[in-house]
């Protein structure tokens, strides 16, 4: 019987294979009542990717990326296992069909099995890079004189 790491390792090959565009090896991995977080905790603009609670939610996640983002590139560099927790972290690259402008960041998924399935799963990534390249200007506080004396 493989491991959660293998399940992972699994899962992501598929999800690489497919180019992005089939989350069926996701969702048989996930428990009905998973944990999902994405690194910008559902400010982006681009679509559901926020926290959620369930499989549906997370199903939403995926077909979104599904519709509105292009797979470039996704290679996992580093899995890591700790007891019922595994860490993948590598590199993803996406064309955001809407404006045609690519999205690249460093990425770090953190998974929390229980019975061999996922209850927890965080996507951690340049949430700021995301924004960019989906068209939305963030805005910039300008810096306070107080603040700007402190970093002298």
């Amino acid at each position: 019987m493989p491991g959660n790491l293998d399940r992972i390792r699994a899962v992501f090959e598929a999800w690489r294979d497919s180019k992005g565009q089939d989350a069926s090896p996701w969702f048989d991995l996930a428990d009905d009542d998973i944990i999902f977080k994405s690194a910008a905790g559902g400010r982006e603009p681009v679509g559901p990717m926020g926290h959620s609670n369930r499989k549906a939610a997370l199903r939403g996640y995926f077909d979104f990326i599904i519709q509105h983002m292009e797979m470039l590139e996704h290679e996992i560099e580093h899995y890591l296992e700790d007891d019922d927790m595994v860490i993948a972290i590598g590199n993803s690259c996406w064309r955001i069909r809407r404006t045609g402008r690519i999205f690249k960041s460093r990425t770090a998924n953190l998974f929390w099995f229980r019975d061999g399935r996922i209850i927890r799963y965080e996507n951690l990534y340049d949430s700021a890079a995301l924004l960019d390249a989906s068209g939305v200007e963030t805005p910039v506080k300008p810096a306070r004189a107080a603040d700007a004396r402190h970093h002298r």
